[in-house]
């Protein structure tokens, strides 16, 4: 079955009905507090607007944001398609069984520290869309592998990622055992994808992996094209890894 799930919330997702600046909706109070008189036709709107993805073979995501689709890609190359799902965060149930080594779920507001989000929910008194769409993604997952006893490593990736790592050791490492989350991994890793989905499989890693770190000691230069590296050498490090 799938060893690698990768999902996300519908406010990255959604193609908001493809109006141009509608995605920024997800920015604004989930709850505003201040205008209560208006709760439900806010809510209302976002339902509106959010239309979930188009999918198909039980959930997989016909259109997915460009950062997973590359981490999908560098995975499949090595692993084969049937390894790596790619699915909307509506359906990840379908695809979680005793097999599924890691869940990556991509995320770009986490917590709301985004200037825009904090204008938002400072003035909305609540939680933007983005941050109650993560979160409920978040607690889906950990329920779904505490019901099903299931062993699964639950990462957070994707731009929202130095949300996490911005947070002081203290306040992140209470953030992430509330919620489940085990690793975060901030940076690019379409190019060393199988050595850090091995060890995110295998819980080697650390809470946070920063990916200019990680690439650094697998022998990637944290800058330049891809076509620069010695593709025999970079072979050599991806067949290292093993899924046995």
């Amino acid at each position: 079955m799938t060893r690698f799930v990768l999902t996300a919330d519908r406010t990255l997702t959604s193609d908001f009905r493809k109006l141009p600046h509608a995605p920024f909706y997800a920015c604004g109070p989930s709850n505003p507090k201040r205008a209560a008189h208006l709760n439900r036709a806010v809510r209302a709107l976002f339902e509106y607007l959010a239309v979930p993805p188009p999918t198909y073979g039980g959930g997989r995501l016909m259109r997915a944001p460009y950062g997973m689709r590359k981490l999908e890609s560098a995975l499949c190359r090595r692993l084969g398609r049937d390894a790596v799902a790619t699915v909307s965060g509506d359906h990840v149930a379908h695809f979680l069984d005793e097999d599924t080594k890691v869940v990556g779920v991509a995320t770009m507001n986490p917590l709301g520290l985004n200037p825009l989000t904090q204008i938002g929910q400072y003035f909305g008194g609540s939680e933007s869309f983005a941050v109650r769409e993560f979160r409920t993604l978040i607690r889906k997952l950990k329920t779904l592998r505490d019901r099903r006893n299931l062993a699964f490593r639950l990462v957070v990736g994707g731009t929202g990622a130095l949300e996490f790592v911005s947070l002081s050791k203290d306040v992140r490492e209470e953030v992430m055992r509330n919620s489940g989350i085990d690793h975060v991994v901030y940076g690019e890793v379409d190019v060393t994808a199988p050595m850090l989905f091995q060890e995110l499989a295998e819980g080697t890693c650390g809470e946070v992996v920063l990916m200019t770190e990680f690439n650094k000691r697998h022998g990637v230069p944290a800058f330049g094209r891809v076509e620069d590296l010695d593709r025999a050498a970079l072979d050599s490090l991806a067949d290292a890894a093993s899924f046995g």
